[in-house]
């Protein structure tokens, strides 16, 4: 399955009139969308340490933030965060941090968000990018 087949579904969910739970959905689906495509050039780039499961959610984006590409460190960021969005709208059904949050607003951004991501990364130089991340990970052996 193609990954982006994740951002459709999201869209077809914020079509008519999605309830909060419709809108949760599609902040985890988004958020896969762009997951999926960055670790799975990640895991199909020879030389990387190759992350599944959890642990892929968070050192990703954490090498992504220490290399030496200004690009990169803002994909790391933005992907750390939307993480923490996916979180909030998968485990956090009440509360300060998500009343009101889950909204069609905050459904269609995310959606921007993803494709935004999934743009921005596609720009990268990857031979760059797989250097620089190859530099970070030498500095923390």
């Amino acid at each position: 399955m193609d990954h982006r087949n994740f951002l459709e579904t999201a869209r077809k969910l914020l079509r008519n009139a999605p309830t909060e739970a419709d809108i949760r959905t599609v902040v985890n689906r988004a958020y896969y969308a762009v997951h999926l495509h960055v670790s799975s050039w990640w895991n199909n780039t020879p030389d990387l340490p190759k992350y599944r499961g959890g642990a892929a959610h968070t050192k990703i984006p954490m090498a992504l933030r220490n290399t030496r590409i200004s690009e990169a460190k803002e994909i790391g960021r933005e992907l750390d965060d939307f993480y923490w969005d996916r979180r909030l709208a998968d485990y956090e059904m009440r509360g300060p941090k998500v009343e009101g949050k889950f909204n069609q607003k905050f459904g269609q951004w995310s959606l921007i968000r993803a494709q935004d991501l999934i743009n921005k990364f596609d720009k990268l130089d990857k031979r760059s990018l797989k250097q620089s991340l190859m530099e970070y990970f030498e500095t923390i052996k």
